[in-house]
């Protein structure tokens, strides 16, 4: 009943002004205004992911402790500021100044995000790749609108069903998009979000050409491969070392093996003058 409610409220309010859509993809930073211009040392932000939820983001001015502080700011508007947004900054914003339960201004943020649809997916290898392109919002908006997620080639033509080397399904603000990789060129794909005939938000992804099985080198496998590049040039030095220095020593025996049979060849010429003298 709650999120009844507060549905025709936003489209009330939506009719006067009151509230803002705003549209953005995963890694971007958005701005969320307030319509006051009071001091924003009274503003106070609080964030709602479902109607069930409401969770103050800052206080008086200065952003509260949570997981996401350090991407939250407030400018000298007042204005909300969230740095590299994700897919759980999605939901609905609302400003108030000082301690009343009025609000001063209302943001629904939407967060369009496009990946492969597994971390194990590898897109640089033969085969197919699934893509899926997500739009995270307030739940009290309920599931996203009929074909209101579509996806469209490198060309501008929009894919529907279930074509030549491609085909799609979708859950509520899911839509999944299985292509077959193109060996001769790369492709591109973008998913919009499109409200009535305007589309809202696209967001694009580049698929690579498949691997030509060159290696992927790792820091680690770098390093391994340095040292046994070392360690086999120190094998080979410590190698030649030894044969030089057989070799050497083998030189030096041959070398007094001649000396001694010089000497003795002297001293044989010697004992035979010798006894030729003694004979005279």
């Amino acid at each position: 009943m709650l999120e009844l409610i507060l549905i025709v409220v936003f489209h009330v309010e939506g009719t006067e002004g009151g509230y803002l859509q705003l549209y953005h993809r995963s890694g971007d930073d958005a701005v969320l205004p307030c319509s006051s211009s009071t001091n924003c040392s009274t503003i106070n932000w609080f964030y709602s992911r479902d109607s069930s939820t409401d969770h103050q983001q800052v206080k008086d001015g200065k952003v509260q402790s949570s997981p996401r502080a350090a991407r939250l700011n407030v400018d000298n508007n007042c204005s909300l500021i969230i740095i590299n947004m994700t897919a759980e900054d999605a939901g609905m914003y609302s400003c108030r100044f000082g301690s009343g339960s009025t609000n001063d201004g209302v943001v629904l943020l939407n967060v369009l995000t496009i990946s492969p649809s597994s971390p194990a997916a590898d897109p640089t290898k033969d085969g197919d790749v699934t893509l899926q392109c997500s739009l995270d919002r307030w739940s009290g908006l309920g599931s996203c609108p009929q074909n209101s997620l579509l996806w469209v080639d490198e060309t501008g033509t929009v894919l529907t069903g279930e074509g030549v080397g491609y085909q799609f399904r979708r859950t509520g603000c899911d839509s999944y998009l299985t292509v077959k990789l193109q060996s001769s060129s790369n492709r591109s794909y973008s998913c919009q979000f499109v409200d009535g005939n305007t589309v809202k938000i696209e967001a694009h992804y580049q698929l690579e050409e498949p691997s030509t099985g060159s290696p992927d080198w790792s820091p680690l496998s770098f390093i391994m491969l340095t040292l046994r590049i070392t360690a086999l040039i120190l094998m080979v030095g410590i190698t030649a070392d030894i044969i030089r220095t057989r070799g050497s020593k083998k030189h030096q025996k041959d070398i007094n093996v001649h000396y001694a049979v010089d000497e003795d060849a002297v001293d044989y010429e010697n004992d035979g003058e010798r006894s030729t003298a003694a004979t005279i």
